[in-house]
């Protein structure tokens, strides 16, 4: 009887030892098949999305003056990620020079002042500058964007309005050059690749002539090099023809600027370039599977 209770005690023993570790066993070859048949998420080393707070309160400065001769109003983010003030010194220093250009006494003031003395049903019409901006986020990849909306109006059957984007991640300012690669003529690739869609988002404003234009496309040679020897393209540069953008969930977003690519009925066209499509020019840092 006690060689039986002490075979007994000796199975116990065993059975306690054994039953976590086979657990344990279990559930790593289970969490490893898993593994290997999910599809992977979009993984871009901006951070993950917890690593910035998208959707804290952003303080907002506003300038705004007004005399005889112009209306200026401006709104701006103070952004936290800004670390270089990039977005601040950039609306200051356009409103600096607007308020330089326009001031009383100044040589536009005087024209206008003459203009308006020779035109009596032109008294009152004034200059106008505003800046205005709209916020974006990228949970997936822990970005906040601004797309601003620079508009001007200095007589005429119209304003105009350009935009001008910033990205920021935890790390800071987002560049183009730091998602995709734009060496090896993918700057030419990805502005073929944008116009191959504005026919679609245009439809009977799209322009093709106007496209080449704008896009730098009348520059490339048939092997996606640039001429620079060609009349015309001495100034052109095709990555400032990609400078406004935003990064997104599903890929990047182009804006275009007003004329640039179509008239000024279709206003500032937007073309996303999802991340399947943008998977050949990112850069070799940035692993993004596809989705």
């Amino acid at each position: 009887m006690k060689e039986d209770k002490k075979t007994k005690n000796s199975d116990l023993f065993w059975g306690i030892l054994i039953l976590p570790i086979a657990i344990l066993v279990f559930l790593y070859f289970t969490n490893k098949a898993d593994t290997g048949n999910k599809t992977p998420d979009v993984n871009i080393n901006f951070g993950k999305s917890d690593s910035i707070d998208l959707f804290a309160q952003i303080e907002q400065k506003v300038i705004s003056t007004s005399t005889d001769f112009y209306d200026l109003n401006v709104k701006y983010p103070v952004e936290p990620k800004d670390s270089t003030n990039l977005i601040e010194n950039t609306v200051v220093s356009l409103v600096n020079q607007k308020e330089n250009e326009w001031k009383t006494g100044g040589e536009m003031y005087n024209s206008w002042v003459e203009l308006n003395q020779r035109f009596k049903d032109r008294a009152g019409i004034k200059n106008d500058f505003s800046i205005d901006y709209a916020t974006s986020f990228s949970q997936k990849l822990g970005v906040r964007s601004y797309v601003f909306d620079e508009y001007q109006f200095t007589g005429g059957a119209h304003g105009s309005t350009n935009p001008r984007t910033y990205n920021f991640n935890k790390n800071g300012y987002i560049e183009l050059k730091d998602v995709v690669n734009l060496q090896n003529n993918n700057a030419a690739l990805l502005a073929k690749l944008i116009n191959s869609k504005l026919p679609t988002i245009l439809g009977d404003g799209y322009n093709k002539n106007m496209a080449d234009d704008g896009l730098g496309l009348n520059c490339i040679k048939e092997d996606n090099t640039f001429d620079s020897a060609k009349a015309g393209c001495e100034n052109v540069s095709l990555t400032q023809n990609l400078k406004h953008f935003i990064v997104g969930d599903s890929g990047i977003t182009f804006i275009m600027e007003q004329y640039q690519v179509a008239p000024y009925a279709s206003g500032m066209p937007r073309i996303t370039l999802t991340w399947a499509e943008l998977k050949p020019y990112l850069n070799s840092s940035f692993d993004l599977p596809l989705e």
